[in-house]
């Protein structure tokens, strides 16, 4: 498998300017991003969705695998890759091009299953651990600040 184009260029311009890519008054605040998630998926049809904190560790998760719903890309690439969702509201993108601008480890699971999308695949193994117990058959989106 190539690897990944983590696409910096995008990065340092949604930094630059997070306004632009956030929802109506939200913050790159990890409680907002995570909201961004929750609503993607539920517009995306999701059932539930719901935000979880473990230590450092902002928690997203849903029993509906609602990342690569409509997606033109493969999973980690989903991440790095602006997706309009015109349908939701104008202008509207994936919030998934949010988390690895503002963390520093992006982990993904799907049924307990880690994809480190960034970062220090170290970091997540405790983690690991309790998705595996409390989300067993979920999609979940974990992330955190620079340690």
């Amino acid at each position: 498998m190539p690897p990944i184009d983590r696409n910096p260029a995008l990065i340092e311009k949604i930094r630059a300017d997070p306004n632009s890519y956030l929802g109506p008054g939200r913050t790159t605040d990890f409680r907002d991003i995570a909201l961004e998630l929750v609503s993607d998926a539920l517009y995306l049809g999701a059932k539930d969705a719901s935000v979880h904190r473990h230590g450092a560790w902002t928690i997203v998760a849903s029993t509906t695998d609602r990342i690569l719903k409509g997606s033109k890309w493969a999973l980690e690439e989903a991440f790095f890759r602006i997706e309009f969702i015109q349908s939701y509201r104008q202008n509207a993108s994936r919030a998934t091009v949010l988390v690895p601008c503002f963390a520093e480890d992006v982990v993904t699971y799907a049924s307990g299953e880690p994809t480190v999308i960034q970062g220090n695949p170290g970091h997540c193994l405790e983690l690991t651990a309790l998705i595996q117990q409390l989300f067993p058959i979920h999609r979940v989106v974990a992330f955190q600040r620079p340690r």
